[in-house]
C-alpha cells in the first residue's frame, strides 16, 4: 500500500480510498486495513479525525494507542541503540 488518499463512512462503517503499488486505488472498509496496515492506518485517523461521535469512539482509541505504542517503541530502541553505542566507545 502506497497510501491513504480518503475517508468516508458509509452505513456506519469506516472507508478509506487506498493507493495501492499497482496505482491502483479501491475502497476498503477500517476492518480490512487496520490489521495489515496499522501504522499508517492510525496515522490518518488521527491527522483527519474520522470519528463520527463527539464522546468515546473506540475506532480512534484504537488509532491512539496505536500511534503511542509505536512512539514508546521508537524510545525504546534509540535508548537501547544508544547505550550499545556509548558501550562500544568506552
Amino acid at each position: 500500500m502506497l497510501g491513504i488518499l480518503a475517508h468516508k463512512w458509509k452505513e456506519g462503517i469506516l472507508y478509506f480510498e487506498v493507493e495501492w503499488f499497482s496505482k491502483e486505488t479501491t475502497w476498503e472498509s477500517f476492518m480490512v486495513i487496520q490489521e495489515d496496515y496499522p501504522v499508517m492506518t492510525s496515522e490518518c485517523m488521527i491527522a483527519n479525525n474520522t470519528s463520527r461521535k463527539s464522546g468515546h469512539d473506540p475506532n480512534m482509541t484504537w488509532a491512539h494507542k496505536v500511534a503511542r505504542n509505536i512512539k514508546q517503541t521508537i524510545c525504546c530502541l534509540q535508548c537501547k541503540y544508544e547505550f550499545y553505542i556509548n558501550k562500544r566507545t568506552d
